[in-house]
């Protein structure tokens, strides 16, 4: 009997101990588990705000000067065992350029313990950024790139100096979204290092002289090509018209001046508009240059920070001695135009091109052997004869510089580039 009872008093003090030590490790599971859905409820918030941001839509949300905050719960953030979740987001400065988003996360557990997470892209994380518009060599909306004869397309990182001091690379894609015609993409004879991207039902063609390297010629995909409306800024600064040689911008000025010009730009017979600082230029007119006419944005010890964004709301033709960007920036040019659909926009300059072409619902000809530092985007983009494109590839990586002209001409949504975590 007595042997029978200390081995009883052993077993029970056996499975107590085990019984304790499964009860904690179901809390320690528990607790896994929701900080696991408390990091996928922040998550959806985070999601939540940036489509908030993108589209500019406030509907329940707390505005409070520069603020924007929104508390998010109910069934659908209820987990199973009686586990509540809610997600509370902040927007600071939701109307500026630049929105800083906290996304908290807190999920109560049946025993009471709560369970916070945060993302936010704060101190120590990465900024809230636009999302990059100009992800293509050439890319046409609804219509076919066409080389009517050869040419050559590829790729460079400005960031690192001039194309003549680098290896030339392959992140150049040539890409069009019809989705009607048989055949999109024309390369003719082209030398393409980089691919040519169709979607489904669409080909791309080429003749016995044309060279792609590596063999990237891509067919019934996706292609990807952005479409977002363009970003006009405040009104300011009215200007009738331009046909002789004018100078705009404040040298070495940190944000842009803001043009509105009612009339046309004609440049012709050495008439030349200089750039002499970060300049937005919305013409409402048409922008004509012929002859010795030229647009000049200016680089030196004085002028370290012009650019220019050129919104051509009517017909533009960009022939003469073009624009000639001497910051040999792409990111500092940018010619668009979406605001009336159908013009047929034209360049025949013969002038290096460094900067951004974007004409979403307009055909463009270029028909000159031009030069092309940068990115053309249009409905659909002609080469008549044989162009010469460098694409580059540092319009892929958007930072914050007001000056850089190609990251803010259109209103691209925001994207969270990185965050911090945190843990409660």
């Amino acid at each position: 009997m007595l042997a029978a009872l200390c081995f009883a008093a052993v077993f029970a003090l056996c499975l107590s101990s085990y019984v304790t030590m499964c009860y904690y490790s179901l809390n320690i599971s528990n607790h896994n588990l929701g900080s696991s859905h408390a990091i996928e409820l922040a998550e959806t918030g985070l999601e939540d705000a940036l489509w908030a941001v993108n589209n500019n839509s406030w509907s329940g949300w707390t505005l409070s000067g520069g603020n924007a905050t929104l508390t998010e719960s109910g069934s659908g953030y209820n987990y199973d065992n009686n586990v509540t979740g809610s997600v509370q987001l902040t927007v600071t400065g939701y109307n500026t350029g630049a929105p800083a988003i906290a996304s908290v996360a807190t999920l109560t557990l049946s025993d009471g313990a709560t369970i916070s997470r945060t993302i936010s892209n704060g101190a120590g994380g990465l900024a809230t950024v636009v999302a990059p518009e100009f992800i293509n060599a050439v890319g046409a909306l609804g219509g076919k790139v066409k080389f009517k004869s050869a040419g050559t397309v590829d790729s460079y990182d400005s960031r690192l100096g001039a194309y003549a001091s680098q290896t030339p690379g392959s992140s150049a894609v040539i890409v069009s979204t019809d989705a009607t015609a048989n055949i999109n993409v024309q390369l003719n004879n082209l030398t393409l290092n980089g691919y040519a991207v169709t979607g489904a039902n669409a080909t791309t063609s080429y003749a016995s002289g044309a060279t792609v390297t590596p063999a990237n010629i891509l067919t019934n995909i996706n292609p990807n090509q952005p479409v977002y409306p363009e970003n006009y800024p405040a009104y300011q600064n009215l200007i009738s018209s331009i046909s002789s040689s004018t100078s705009l911008g404040t040298p070495n000025a940190a944000t842009p001046t803001v043009y509105y010009l009612w009339g046309d730009i004609t440049l012709s017979s050495g008439a030349t508009l200089t750039i002499n600082g970060p300049v937005i230029l919305v013409v409402y007119g048409n922008v004509s240059i012929s002859g010795t006419g030229q647009i000049v944005i200016t680089s030196d010890a004085s002028h370290l920070t012009s650019s220019l964004e050129l919104h051509a709301e009517g017909g533009v033709s960009i022939g003469g001695n073009g624009i000639n960007n001497r910051t040999l920036l792409p990111k500092r040019l940018a010619l668009l135009g979406s605001y009336s659909s159908g013009y047929a926009q034209t360049v025949s300059t013969t002038v290096a091109f460094y900067g951004v072409m974007y004409f979403p619902t307009d055909t463009l000809t270029i028909s000159s052997a031009l030069t092309a530092y940068g990115s053309i985007v249009a409905k659909s983009v002609t080469f008549d004869v044989s162009p010469v494109i460098h694409y580059d590839v540092a319009l892929r990586t958007v930072d914050s510089t007001a000056i850089d002209a190609a990251f803010h001409c259109v209103s691209a949504p925001f994207a969270i580039a990185g965050w911090n975590e945190a843990a409660n």
